[in-house]
């Protein structure tokens, strides 16, 4: 917590805690399965019939070279992610939510960087409070429930294929 910053001594503790250690975990991965972001538009014919298409950017391996926690060293940027994995494939930012997630005003800024980001949501893990590392890091790498893309850069393309697919149906 910043110096001027005046907690007590007990406020936080699990999503501290929770919050480091999934910081941690994901910084110290040499790969990382992106989940597949599938995406449904819907139109009705004009007879009223529904016509429903779906597409998906498929699951992606995204192998790990390097990995940052910006706020352990200097961040140039205007909204600091908690984890920065750096590949052959590019950046990734990771958000760990454990009470709050990305709010709005972050999640603008996300989509104007246009930089791939996910978000964990560890909000189960919190309210179960049985969590260890073994069964944090077990979550954060096989729990699809969990993880959300907040930004794929992919998706502008995705959102138009699908409706140039309902509108020749």
């Amino acid at each position: 917590h910043p110096k001027d910053q005046k907690i007590s001594l007990c406020s936080g503790g699990a999503e501290t805690g929770l919050h480091i250690a999934a910081k941690k975990i994901v910084a110290g991965w040499q790969s990382l399965m992106a989940p597949p972001l599938p995406h449904t538009e819907k139109r009705r014919t004009r007879f009223g019939e529904e016509i429903v298409v779906t597409q998906s950017i498929p699951e992606n391996l995204f192998p790990i070279e390097n990995s940052v926690l910006p706020d352990e060293t200097y961040w140039s940027g205007d909204w600091i992610p908690d984890v920065v994995l750096l590949g052959p494939k590019g950046e990734l930012r990771i958000e760990i939510k454990v009470t709050h997630g990305i709010s709005g005003q972050k999640q603008l800024k996300i989509e104007r960087d246009g930089i791939q980001t996910l978000e964990y949501d560890l909000a189960k893990l919190r309210n179960d409070q049985g969590w260890n590392l073994d069964s944090l890091e077990h979550a954060l790498k096989t729990d699809p429930s969990i993880v959300r893309w907040a930004v794929h850069p992919k998706f502008p393309n995705l959102k138009p294929s699908i409706q140039n697919e309902l509108a020749t149906r």
